[in-house]
């Protein structure tokens, strides 16, 4: 299930970004604040939030192992990988 709300996290592609193998480490040890789809011009973005700690909380993309972002053609793929990769149920849609 995804839900659906307006937001612009076009910043975050600046920031920080992460490979699926970290994001998978940082699931499983539950210091994911929250999965956030937004849309790009060339299709779908998962950005990360990780949960505060000693006051101080990072910001990142999916990126690709060979370098640059991860991007989705569709929001169906998204929620592919985020089922069958990151075993989270829920993200945002932005």
């Amino acid at each position: 299930m995804f839900y659906m709300r307006y937001c612009s996290f076009s910043y975050l592609i600046k920031e920080y970004r992460m490979q699926l193998q970290e994001l998978k480490t940082l699931v499983e040890y539950g210091a994911v604040g929250s999965l956030i789809a937004t849309q790009v011009k060339e299709g779908w973005v998962l950005a990360i939030t990780k949960k505060e700690y000693k006051s101080k909380s990072e910001n990142g993309v999916l990126n690709l192992a060979r370098g640059g972002v991860r991007t989705f053609k569709t929001l169906d793929a998204l929620n592919k990988l985020v089922k069958s990769e990151l075993h989270s149920s829920t993200f945002t849609v932005c």
